[in-house]
């Protein structure tokens, strides 16, 4: 679908029909002025002229109290001004966003002015009584920082001339270029902004670099590598200092020598970064030693060098389809900091004294040297915890085979007392994609929590917690890993959803009864939808420095250690660790932490997104030569949301989400309906799947309703009762 290159969408709804977004906003920028300048009117009607108001346009303000007259005759705005950053609808609306504070206001379509998504501006918000349970509406009066000077779009041509259509999905406006633009229409492309004040005028910019065609699938990675400012390379600066890290390396003085433990590392098979490694072994009747030992990233990246600056920058690795980002250079993060296995290698220890049942005695930290004996993937630990038989094929001895299993004892011991205090588990499998050679999907791998996932996950949760309280217990400021609990309300109301989809009959009240429903689940063949669905109406995890808890993990400590490689926050966790043990001065004050705390957060974020949005891309290429190779083949569907003009579709086999307009002749459709569909149109690069019903699917789905489905709709019979009583 083509949207229209500029269109001037209506004025604030709250307006009377005089008063015009165009009106208003620079009478509201100057009435918000902190200076105590007074206004020069303007004359005319309802219209300004340099920033100077028409006076009756003022008047009418005045008199419906959102102007409002000092003793000195100066006008002030009655409501308020807030400052925030704009993430778009993609009806063209907006709401206003600041970090820490949450959402603060939603601005409606045609009272954003000349702001892009991502935008940092300033909006009024008018003196209207308070709606429970609803955002103050309000506009945009200024743009007070852009969040990017380029734009990644779409070389296109209209009537008018050459203009430049936005990637994001969601932004409201599209670019027009020069008259003597020389790039092929369907050109991906990079577009300088020109300044651009006048929302009465369209924005305008200049092609900049040239990323591809939308034909080569080796465009996808480019483009989401301009549109998340992804980074391609290392400067020479950091490459340099990563290749002098032998030295650094050689520095073991000071350290516990625990070479004489037998360490293993458990990854997936394709990893080549080892930041952790696990030993364990008795030291009672009844008490055991878990040391989760983690690469010691800060001996070899020091505070204010090259290397920390641009991993700061970075703040995490990317880990794109078929290919990684790294947060450090590959000198560092395959080599001289990879715990990789018959290697000296200096690390941070978590040495943490535990009985049999998982109840944690003491914690201590020790700067380390240790010699990883071997190397397991996670099928090789999995077949460690069954049979004999499998584990002799997985290639692995009587004490790697010990060592997996006593292991894997203490990690069900510490689940367990996760699970009675109420942590929430995820019960979907990840899909993983598999590219060939071209950059196109080859094939999928579901990757399952198994045993020995959940093994590797309860000893890193372990030492991440312990190092949490290690730091808090000597009142030291840090960088804690916090979840929010989360909106009662908003857990409600998608509850109430999943009651209508008949995935649950009772919605849950309490952190314990939401865990369980989580658990519950597992199994389903759609239960990445409504895992989805749940997880929307949580609160997302970040970092802080005042201590909020972990609502998912049940954990009223936790911070980020066990992977300095490709978390920026876990070696500032090392960095505070090692002062501490040292004796020394706090590495840093709270209000610096505050920074890398928000920083970190925000390029987590992006790193997510972008993740998430080159897999979307690479699934429907996929499924658009499926379409076209196989006409007929049909998929299976679960319907997670329906509106008055279509349903929200997730296609349980592919791992997508897709949108069926409703056709009045298919009859009614319910949450929870299963359906049979073909892709009607597909838009790869924006994430835009529209789907249609396979030959007889709508007489199907009206025929065989979704388990619980009955249930549901007797249960809106009732409330249609009551509210008509």
């Amino acid at each position: 679908m083509t949207h229209a290159p500029h269109d001037r969408t209506p004025a604030h709804r709250n307006h009377p029909a005089r008063f015009t977004t165009d009106s208003l906003r620079p009478i509201f920028a100057l009435a918000g002025r902190t200076d105590g300048a007074a206004f020069a009117l303007a004359d005319g009607p309802d219209r300004t002229a340099a920033g100077r108001p028409d006076a009756r346009l003022i008047a009418d303000l005045v008199q419906r109290g959102w102007l409002t007259r000092d003793r000195r005759d100066r006008l002030r705005a009655a409501g308020t001004f807030v400052e925030g950053t704009l993430a778009f609808t993609r009806a063209g609306s907006a709401f206003l966003e600041s970090p820490g504070k949450g959402t603060l206001a939603f601005i409606p379509a045609g009272s954003t002015a000349t702001a892009f998504p991502g935008d940092l501006v300033r909006a009024w918000l008018p003196p209207t009584p308070a709606s429970l349970g609803r955002l103050p509406e309000g506009m945009v009066v200024e743009v007070l920082r852009r969040s990017r000077q380029a734009l990644t779009a779409q070389v296109r041509r209209d009537a008018q001339g050459w203009f430049a259509m936005p990637l994001a999905a969601r932004s409201p406006h599209c670019l027009r270029l020069p008259a003597d633009t020389a790039v092929p229409e369907g050109t991906w492309v990079q577009v300088a902004m020109e300044p651009w004040n006048d929302p009465a005028q369209p924005p305008r910019g200049r092609v900049g670099a040239i990323i591809g065609s939308d034909d080569n699938p080796a465009t996808d990675e480019g483009l989401v590598l301009a549109e998340y400012g992804l980074p391609n390379a290392f400067p020479a600066a950091v490459i340099a200092e990563a290749e002098a890290g032998e030295a650094l390396a050689a520095e073991t003085a000071g350290r516990v020598d625990l070479r004489d433990r037998f360490v293993i590392t458990i990854d997936p098979a394709e990893s080549r970064d080892f930041d952790d490694a696990l030993s364990v072994r008795r030291v009672g009747t009844d008490l055991w030693e878990l040391a989760v030992h983690v690469a010691d990233v800060s001996h070899m990246v020091r505070p204010g060098s090259a290397l920390d600056r641009e991993a700061r920058a970075r703040g995490c690795s990317t880990y794109l389809p078929g290919r990684v980002i790294p947060m450090l250079p590959e000198k560092l993060s395959n080599d001289l900091c990879s715990l990789n296995p018959g290697v000296d290698r200096l690390a941070m220890t978590a040495l943490i004294l535990m009985t049999a049942d998982g109840e944690v005695r003491k914690t201590r930290f020790v700067n380390s040297i240790l010699r990883s004996r071997r190397r397991l993937t996670y099928a090789q630990a999995l077949a460690a915890l069954g049979d004999s038989p499998k584990a002799t094929t997985a290639g692995l001895d009587r004490r790697t085979l010990q060592t997996v299993r006593t292991l894997a004892t203490i990690a069900r011991a510490l689940r367990e007392r996760r699970r009675a205090d109420g942590a929430l588990e995820l019960s979907s499998p990840e899909i993983r994609l598999e590219l060939d050679g071209e950059g196109r999907v080859a094939g999928c791998t579901t990757v399952e929590q198994d045993d020995a996932h959940r093994l590797v996950e309860e000893c890193m949760l372990a030492a991440n917690e312990a190092a949490c309280r290690t730091l808090a217990a000597a009142g030291l400021a840090q960088l804690h890993r916090v979840h929010p609990e989360p909106d009662a309300s908003r857990i409600a109301e998608t509850c109430q959803t999943l009651r209508e989809a008949g995935v649950l009959t009772t919605v849950p009240t309490d952190r314990q009864q939401l865990a369980a429903l989580f658990e519950s689940l597992a199994g389903r063949p759609d239960a990445a939808a409504w895992t989805a669905t749940l997880l929307r109406s949580l609160p997302r995890a970040e970092y802080a420095v005042d201590r909020q808890g972990h609502f998912g993990l049940a954990k009223s400590h936790y911070a980020h250690f066990t992977s300095p490689i490709r978390r920026y926050p876990d070696l500032i966790t090392h960095r505070l660790l090692k002062a501490h043990l040292a004796g020394q001065a706090a590495a840093l004050t709270a209000p610096e932490l505050r920074c890398i705390a928000l920083e970190s957060s925000g390029r987590e974020k992006v790193s997510q997104t972008a993740e998430r949005h080159l897999a979307d891309i690479k699934r429907l290429r996929w499924l658009q030569d499926e379409a076209r190779r196989h006409r007929q083949d049909c998929l299976d569907a679960v319907i997670t949301g329906v509106g008055p003009r279509g349903a929200d579709l997730y296609l349980t086999g592919v791992g997508l989400f897709g949108w069926l307009p409703t056709p009045r002749s298919t009859g009614a459709m319910h949450l929870g309906d299963r359906l049979r569909v073909r892709p009607a149109r597909i838009d790869p690069v924006r994430r835009d799947l529209e789907l249609m019903l396979a030959p007889d699917a709508a007489k199907a789905a009206a025929a065989t309703p979704a388990p619980g489905a009955k249930a549901a709709k007797a249960g809106r019979r009732r409330n249609a009762r009551r509210r008509s009583r």
